[in-house]
């Protein structure tokens, strides 16, 4: 990641983008920068990794339709978004999906315990006669 920030901010200064730099950053554009790179970049991709060691990977890989559903009740929440009922159908149809592939998991079926005796020991107790023959 910081290997591609940088490859793209050398390649936008090349390209003159700098000349206007200035008069198009503002207090929102910063806060939405490090908000992006805080919580979309840092806690995601370690939250990510940890899912993956963690948890089977066909629910881990729900996030990618979870993120919108986030995204859009923090728009709605902190920018003043309005929500329409399309928006609302819309998540109904992404949660419904991200339900139907963690309640279809098969249930692991584990193997029976096998029951073994102990073998009977001529150290304690009464001398075991063999069979005759």
């Amino acid at each position: 990641m910081i290997l591609g920030g940088g490859c793209l901010t050398l390649l936008g200064v090349a390209i003159g983008e700098t000349q206007q730099f200035p008069s198009q950053v503002t207090w929102g554009a910063v806060q939405a920068f490090m908000y992006l790179l805080i919580v979309g970049s840092l806690v995601g991709f370690v939250a990510f990794n940890w899912l993956l060691g963690h948890v089977p990977a066909a629910k881990v890989g729900t996030y990618a339709y979870v993120n919108p559903v986030v995204a859009v009740f923090v728009g709605w929440f902190v920018g003043g978004e309005q929500i329409e009922a399309g928006l609302i159908a819309s998540i109904a149809v992404i949660l419904t999906g991200v339900a139907l592939v963690r309640g279809g998991e098969r249930q692991q079926i584990s193997e029976p315990a096998m029951v073994s005796f102990p073998e009977p020991s001529t150290s304690d107790g009464p001398p075991v006669a063999s069979a005759p023959g």
